[in-house]
């Protein structure tokens, strides 16, 4: 096994989220994979980078009843990338598929 600082840090206990509340949108995109970048660093996984920007974010912000993971009953907020995110995190960057309160608001394919 390899021992990174994100290990310590998941041995310790330590809740790591990810989330830029009341900036723009646009700038919000740009902390949010400065974040991931830091995070990779850290030697976190990809799974625990995930985790921190939807679970652990619901959680701090109260709203874990309705979001941060894919539940019956829960608010749909999904997105869909093209590639696999556990294997390279940064396939989250190409978003195919939006959907927001289970709603469609952007569909660019897969063409």
């Amino acid at each position: 096994m390899t021992v990174t600082p994100g290990w310590y840090m998941a041995l310790a206990a330590v809740l790591f989220v990810i989330g830029a509340s009341g900036i723009l949108l646009r700038r919000n995109a740009l902390v949010m994979f400065m974040s991931v970048e830091l995070m990779l660093q850290a030697g976190m996984s990809p799974m625990q980078i995930i985790v921190a920007a939807t679970r652990n974010a619901a959680l701090v912000s109260n709203r874990l009843g309705d979001l941060g993971t894919v539940e019956v009953g829960k608010i749909a907020d999904l997105i869909a990338v093209r590639g696999d995110p556990l294997q390279d995190i940064h396939a989250l960057a190409d978003v195919r598929l939006v959907l927001h309160s289970g709603v469609v608001i952007r569909n660019d394919g897969f063409d």
